[in-house]
């Protein structure tokens, strides 16, 4: 994603002023003179900005009278000062507390928002995104489909910020874009910390399972392999899972996850969803955590408090990272350069992982 051209953000800080009531109460606008002077950007760019306001159906254009407020804004004028979110799910797992950091800021600026889901499938993705093109918002906070995988809905993310809409990417953003903002934990680092408790621990038998088709799995992963790379051990093939939403369902019940179970003294998992039901497995296997087993993830949800044992979890800080996701597109919206923000783990010990002597290892 392009950093926005001058004639962009020019056309976002009209909109706020128009929203603020720059206009005369004839609804006319400055000259193009008069804005150029006030923006100091030239005429060129000015005229541009309103070229795009226009094709948004803002303002218009009278010939010898000059640039109005148009009468008729439409959808525009409906969605003036609204946000929208996308998210693969809206209610479920750690996604309401992210939800609630970011309804909180953009109330408290004054935007509203609209929530839709997309289930995590591109399709359902593109029908959004298409949505938006024809009912103009002012930004789009976003969790990206698929993060992992080439995404067929990059025109889509291209046309709509030539439009002049602010997006921001939360959890991940797409290889394919240009400099996107996004608002994201560092997974790399991530991977790695879980693994080193594990490592001092006196764990050196340790599995890993990771989600498929997000970037935040592979970069867990990455981590991972990082950390035992420098600790000296030899990683097996078998040692590393992969699944998606796809064969999530079959994987916890696989072959595969029972020779985790059983060559391992540990096992990391990619969330706490996945270790609720690595738990099951264990159990159904004749073993116990964390005296056979010892496990770790991420999120620290209510998953890992709840679950008997409670798991070991790393946890970032979800309202805010839904907070600073609405500030940087409220910024943007507003005409102001943004930067993604990176936020840290933090490990949650709880009762999932035993300490090994040098005997058990």
């Amino acid at each position: 994603m392009s950093e926005k051209t001058k004639y962009q953000m020019v056309a976002n800080i009209i909109r706020t002023d128009i929203a603020q009531r720059m206009a005369a109460e004839s609804g006319r606008l400055p000259t193009e003179i008069e804005l150029a002077q006030l923006y100091s950007v030239s005429r060129q760019t000015i005229r541009q900005a309103l070229n795009l306001l226009e094709q948004e159906g803002l303002v218009e254009r009278k010939q010898g009278s000059g640039t109005y407020v148009s009468r008729d804004q439409g959808r525009y004028k409906t969605d003036n000062r609204n946000v929208g979110v996308i998210f693969s799910y809206i209610t479920e797992y750690i996604f309401p507390s992210i939800v609630r950091g970011i309804v909180k800021t953009l109330d408290e600026k004054g935007f509203t928002l609209s929530l839709s889901s997309t289930y995590n499938r591109t399709d359902n993705e593109r029908a959004k995104l298409e949505y938006y093109l024809t009912h103009p918002v002012r930004g789009l906070i976003i969790e990206g489909t698929k993060t992992a995988l080439p995404n067929p809905n990059i025109n889509l993310y291209e046309e709509l910020e030539a439009r002049g809409t602010s997006i921001v990417f939360i959890h991940a953003s797409y290889d394919q874009l240009k400099n996107p903002i996004s608002v994201t934990v560092d997974d790399r680092a991530g991977g790695r910390m879980a693994t080193e408790f594990l490592l001092d621990r006196g764990h050196s038998k340790i599995a890993a399972i990771f989600k498929s088709d997000d970037k935040q799995g592979v970069e867990r992963c990455t981590g991972f392999m990082q950390a035992v790379s420098r600790a000296g051990l030899t990683l097996n093939d078998d040692s590393v899972c992969w699944y998606n939403d796809l064969n999530r369902a079959g994987f916890t019940t696989s072959a595969q996850l029972k020779n985790l179970i059983n060559g391992h003294t540990a096992i990391i998992c990619y969330n706490d969803m996945i270790a609720l039901d690595v738990l099951k497995a264990i159990k159904l296997e004749g073993k116990s955590v964390p005296e056979d087993l010892s496990l770790i993830s991420f999120d620290d949800s209510l998953y890992a408090s709840i679950a008997s044992p409670n798991i070991t979890s790393l946890s970032h800080p979800k309202d805010e990272l839904g907070r600073v996701a609405a500030e940087k597109v409220v910024n943007m919206i507003c005409g102001k350069q943004e930067t993604s923000k990176i936020f840290q783990w933090k490990t949650v010990e709880r009762a999932s992982v035993k300490e090994l002597s040098f005997a058990n290892i």
